[in-house]
């Protein structure tokens, strides 16, 4: 018997823009072990999650690396490339 897989709406969907973490690797055998959190931007990812319904605040999973720059002005205030 096949499994029914969970559709969850785009419209459901946001971007959760948390930078402060990074992945972390298995040095032996290569294989991720889960992430933990470090000072600056990490490796860019933000997290998939889900805004309300049975599902709310569960993380559907995480996006590409998203470009980051400071204004010239405005240096503590992160602008995303689009």
């Amino acid at each position: 018997m096949k499994k029914k897989r969970l559709v969850i709406p785009k419209r459901l969907v946001y971007v959760d823009r948390d930078f402060k973490t990074t992945f972390v690797q298995s040095k032996r055998t290569g294989k991720m072990m889960g992430r933990k959190r470090v000072p600056g931007y990490g490796d860019k990812t933000a997290v998939l999650r889900v805004k309300s319904g049975e599902f709310g605040g569960a993380i559907m999973g995480r996006t590409k690396p998203i470009e980051i720059r400071g204004s010239n002005r405005a240096r503590a205030h992160t602008r995303v490339l689009r």
